[in-house]
């Protein structure tokens, strides 16, 4: 009796069945962990960065399940669910997504620089500090070890 079921839902019926599966089945991924593994891969994406942060290598690349394409509760499932992610998004024209894109690589550039000078710069600070320790005790009567006036070897640190 198909008086239970609306005449615009395609659910059970046998024209969207899989044939690729044994027994008409959906998937060989339970949906439940198909949307779980896409919201988890969301979550990642968003926790400390910006919405309009672009790409990062700091994403784990994920293996996507292989989806049956010709199964439209799954495809609905997963079009809705990222309809529901992205609705706090805001659409941005194409334009400035590409103006953005031009700012994150140059502001990249600019941090990767500013990395490579401060590293280069504290090891001149080091070496500075290790010039000055060594003149202070040279200052202090200390050579190699020795202290003026000490015949026995054994140097005396204050």
């Amino acid at each position: 009796m198909d008086s239970l079921r609306s005449s615009t839902s395609s659910y059970g019926d046998p024209r969207y069945l899989s044939t690729g599966y044994p027994n008409g089945a959906v998937s060989l991924v339970p949906s439940r962990d198909l949307v779980d593994g896409y919201r988890s891969a969301s979550d990642m994406a968003t926790d400390d960065r910006s919405r309009y942060s672009g790409h990062s290598a700091a994403i784990p690349q994920m293996n996507a399940p292989s989806i049956d394409t010709h199964d439209p509760v799954l495809l609905h499932l997963l079009t809705e669910t990222a309809i529901g992610d992205s609705a706090g998004y805001e659409i941005l024209p194409f334009e400035e997504v590409e103006d953005l894109k031009r700012e994150y690589a140059t502001l990249s550039n600019r941090v990767e620089s500013t990395k490579r000078k401060l590293a280069l710069e504290t090891k001149l600070r080091d070496a500075a500090q290790s010039l000055r320790r060594l003149s202070s005790l040279k200052s202090n009567g200390y050579t190699n070890g020795v202290t003026n006036g000490d015949t026995n070897g054994v140097a005396h640190h204050p």
